[in-house]
């Protein structure tokens, strides 16, 4: 559907997608869920125009208790997408708080 766009999408849908992955990112905060790789490649965007975030393989759980037993690594998110404080905190320092923050 974007390709039919050349010059960008129209204010009114770039407001409903945005709302859309907003939506998505509050209920992944809500279920202590981070996904840690949220970049353009992992936006999906269905035939009805539904955006549908994917690609939860860095994703944790923030939570003691709920069955996630991978730990956090060093890798996080894709370079390019990075949110600045990234690339400046050690990995040793993976927290919920600095996730919900980027």
């Amino acid at each position: 559907e974007l390709q039919r766009f050349p010059q960008g999408l129209p204010s009114r849908k770039l407001k409903l997608l945005t709302r859309q992955l907003l939506h998505a990112a509050a209920y992944q905060h809500d279920s202590k869920i981070v996904h840690r790789d949220i970049k353009p490649a992992n936006i999906l965007l269905s035939s009805k125009g539904d955006l549908k975030l994917c690609d939860f393989g860095f994703a944790r759980f923030t939570q003691c208790g709920l069955k996630d037993t991978k730990p956090y690594t060093p890798y996080v998110v894709t370079r390019w997408y990075r949110a600045p404080g990234e690339t400046c905190i050690s990995s040793s320092h993976q927290t919920y708080q600095r996730h919900a923050q980027a």
